[in-house]
């Protein structure tokens, strides 16, 4: 009987803290606006050959970018991609860099160990993330030290001009 009497005042004390929750609503929803920054890479290009040991500058069209967009915190990972599959193998242990904003419109990169590879990437991650053309890095072997993670990361290809 007492658990009865408890689950009866517990259930009476939940329907009105709902009531109360439901009067207190606001009477509008607002709608808010997200801005997504999509700069375009333009560097590294389809015809770029890095090597290990490089360093390199990783370019992106700032045009179309507000002072928000400009202000926002870029990073810059290095992947690749493989035949019928959707991963971009991004390093994400291993940042080309970090920090910089995407106004900059570039970053210097140091290439890490990698092996030799004509399908590398760089993704710009923003608010959004972009990717380069793919573009080969000759490495120093067929293995090196850094790993890549399986990429959560969804990135459309990068529309053809």
């Amino acid at each position: 009987m007492f658990s009865t009497r408890l689950l009866t005042l517990a259930s009476a004390l939940l329907l009105s803290a709902s009531t109360s929750l439901v009067h207190a609503a606001p009477s509008a929803v607002h709608p808010v606006n997200f801005e997504v920054y999509a700069p375009h890479v333009t560097t590294p290009s389809a015809s770029s050959v890095w090597a290990v040991g490089d360093n390199q500058l990783v370019q992106w069209d700032t045009s179309s970018l507000d002072d928000a967009g400009k202000n926002a915190t870029g990073m810059i990972f290095l992947g690749y991609l493989t035949p019928n599959e959707t991963s971009e193998h991004l390093y994400i242990d291993h940042p080309l860099a970090s920090g910089f904003k995407l106004g900059d419109g570039q970053a210097n990169v140091t290439v890490f160990d990698v092996p030799t590879r004509d399908s590398y990437i760089v993704v710009l991650l923003g608010d959004s993330a972009n990717r380069s053309d793919k573009f080969t890095i000759n490495g120093s072997s067929a293995s090196s030290t850094a790993t890549p993670t399986e990429s959560a990361i969804v990135v459309a290809p990068t529309p053809s001009a």
